[in-house]
């Protein structure tokens, strides 16, 4: 059976299989302790975004392919998958942002008063 939307189907596994040779990549270098640090933990959760997505593509399709839903609510599952995916990606990148804003004045704050005793 000739499949005309293989590539657009294989498109969030691949990008899965990317998001595993990073994460792999990553914690190879990231210290060993006992704690999970920021990177790990953002990581973590674009993996579980990714993760998502192909689940959701996946599924989307074999429902759609089997007559169980038709187009229009394909789609908006579709819709409302972006739409959560989005959110949580600007949860993301809002917490690492708002931790490196906090660690600058921290640092900040440490070079402006050198004598003070700790």
């Amino acid at each position: 059976m000739k499949n005309l939307y293989l590539f657009q189907q294989n498109i969030p596994c691949i990008s899965a299989f990317v998001q595993v040779g990073l994460r792999m990549n990553i914690d190879n270098r990231l210290p060993r302790v006992r704690y999970q640090i920021k990177m790990q933990w953002i990581v973590n959760s674009f993996f579980f975004l990714v993760f998502y997505l192909v689940v959701e593509s996946g599924l989307n399709y074999t429902f759609y392919r089997f007559n169980l839903y038709s187009l229009e609510v394909a789609n908006l599952i579709d819709y409302l998958t972006l739409f959560t995916s989005t959110v949580f990606t600007s949860y993301l990148y809002h917490n690492y942002y708002k931790e490196i804003k906090r660690r600058e004045r921290a640092i900040l704050e440490d070079r402006r008063s050198p004598f003070t005793s700790s």
